[in-house]
């Protein structure tokens, strides 16, 4: 009788260490689950930051360029027009502005651009420049 007790006893520490392996097992799976989620979250956080800083740097690029244009018009109707610029337009200006215009634009890259510097231009000048008149002038002004 007592050897079918201890046989009990025995059968019953066995399932006890076989249960604590098995939620040692899941424990440990739930754990390297949550360690791949939070992997995944930083690689994608990574990822959309890098992104974001590549967005950024095509936009301060392409503000760049809209500026460079804004003033090239300026000084274009200086001497093609002999229209005078207000000192403070080469100063004080929206690249903001330009930046939404040129999103607006559609066509090549190098038509938007000039096309949305040219709308800025025309909100504080009358002149109408055309692009192969300009860029015939910087073509020769700033070679």
């Amino acid at each position: 009788k007592m050897d079918n007790i201890l046989a009990g006893l025995d059968d019953i520490e066995a399932d006890i260490k076989k249960s604590n392996n098995e939620r040692h097992q899941i424990e440990k799976e739930q754990k390297k689950a949550e360690m791949d989620e939070f992997f995944d979250d930083a690689l994608a956080d990574i990822d959309l930051q890098v992104e974001k800083n590549v967005n950024l740097k095509e936009k301060t690029d392409l503000q760049g360029e809209l500026t460079k244009l804004y003033m090239n018009l300026l000084t274009y109707n200086e001497q093609e027009n002999q229209v005078p610029a207000d000192e403070n337009d080469y100063i004080i200006y929206d690249v903001d502005q330009m930046y939404e215009n040129f999103e607006k634009e559609e066509g090549e890259q190098e038509e938007r651009l000039f096309n949305a510097a040219h709308k800025y231009f025309s909100t504080k000048y009358s002149e109408v420049i055309s692009k192969e008149d300009f860029d015939r002038f910087t073509q020769t002004t700033f070679a």
